[in-house]
């Protein structure tokens, strides 16, 4: 009886606990590392903006969507842009995949192109190999899918 318990309970018994405890300490990592990669993004926005806007936005929390967005607060309460949303898009272009900025207005249910992040000049959108047909499928696909998750 003690070596049936042995070879058919006890045996997978720890097998599965393993098997369990290495499930655990690999989703722990997962979750760990997928806010960290949040904050970095989040902080490579607000860096943008600062660049960009002479520091008039501030990215604020996360916005749950298949999208990367934060919503966007103003230093100034009539600010148009107080209460739209940021949206973080890798565009492949001729040149290679290149980070770029787009600004959601839930209001008016538009987005804009703002640019390319790491680029300080205006023009770097066509030099990155960005057209304008992929600026505007990619802002056609923003609007629809944020559109489509707001009114849910």
């Amino acid at each position: 009886m003690n070596a049936f318990f042995e070879q058919k309970i006890k045996n997978p018994l720890i097998f599965l606990g393993v098997l369990l405890f290495i499930f655990i300490i690999l989703c722990s990592l997962i979750l760990i590392t997928k806010n960290i990669n949040d904050k970095t993004l989040k902080k490579t926005i607000q860096i943008f903006f600062d660049k960009n806007t002479s520091g008039e936005l501030f990215v604020g929390q996360k916005i749950k969507s298949e999208l990367n967005c934060w919503k966007l607060q103003a230093k100034q309460f009539n600010n148009p842009l107080s209460g739209s949303m940021a949206v973080l898009q890798k565009l492949t272009t001729v040149t290679g995949p290149v980070s770029v900025i787009y600004i959601y207005n839930p209001q008016t249910k538009l987005a804009s192109f703002i640019g390319v992040i790491g680029e300080a000049e205006k023009n770097s959108s066509e030099r990155n190999g960005i057209t304008p047909t992929i600026k505007d499928y990619w802002k056609t696909y923003i609007e629809k899918t944020l559109t489509r998750e707001i009114t849910k």
